[in-house]
């Protein structure tokens, strides 16, 4: 015997046109008009041409419409999810973090910081004649060693040069080397420095390798940067 549509219309009535299939969720008989059907709509602009690509379902109507709508929750659900995280993610491990809060939660768990110094190289003259070079170190402040991270520069020596970049030892320091003017906007890679252990002496030298350059830390490090200072504060493992 036919079996007729069984997909209800907005009568309260069965279609009763006769079937083609059965749905795979409820079960319920359908013909070609009340077939699912899934596709999206291409086009090329306003004003332009437009098509549908349509692949049949085996699934009644209401039921892959059903389903479609729960996937279009589902994605959106998902969207506001990873909106928030990025934004926790930002809020905890971020440039708002490192800028705002970072030597606060340092100096909260009473994280012992370093002295920094300085290294230059001076030229002195002989009192009678000649010159001699010597070396001199002049404090900068106190800073936290953080561990090492790539740091990027852009050479541009009178001669040119090359762009590159190179893992050092970083510290964030306590204060800022030069003051903030009110309506700073500055970059967080302000407050760090590169850093190397003078044994000799037993001191921590700021490193200003790249004359005529341009080094600043990779922005890709921002988070581990973050996740450093968090983990020496002792608010992670």
């Amino acid at each position: 015997m036919k079996i007729g549509c069984e997909v209800l219309l907005a009568t309260g009535s069965e279609c009763g046109v006769g079937a083609i299939g059965r749905c795979s969720d409820d079960g319920r008989a359908f013909c070609m008009t009340h077939q699912g059907r899934t596709g999206s709509w291409f086009g090329m602009g306003v004003g332009t041409p437009q098509w549908q690509v349509q692949e049949w379902s085996d699934l009644c109507a209401p039921c892959c419409e059903r389903r479609e709508t729960e996937a279009r929750k589902r994605a959106h659900d998902q969207e506001v999810e990873d909106r928030r995280l990025a934004q926790e993610k930002e809020t905890r491990y971020g440039a708002a973090y490192l800028t705002n809060s970072a030597r606060q939660d340092l100096i909260a768990a009473e994280v012992p910081a370093v002295e920094i110094y300085s290294r230059k190289h001076e030229v002195i003259k002989k009192l009678f004649g000649g010159q001699r070079t010597v070396e001199r170190t002049k404090f900068q402040g106190n800073g936290w060693v953080l561990g090492e991270f790539v740091w990027e520069y852009q050479n541009r020596g009178p001669y040119g040069g090359t762009d590159g970049t190179e893992k050092v030892l970083t510290a964030l320091l306590c204060e800022d080397l030069m003051p903030r003017p009110e309506s700073w906007n500055g970059s967080w890679n302000e407050m760090f420095v590169t850093i190397a252990k003078d044994a000799e002496r037993d001191l921590y030298v700021m490193t200003g390798k790249y004359n005529w350059s341009s080094h600043q830390i990779k922005s890709s490090e921002m988070y581990s940067l973050s996740a450093a200072i968090r983990q020496r504060a002792g608010m992670i493992a």
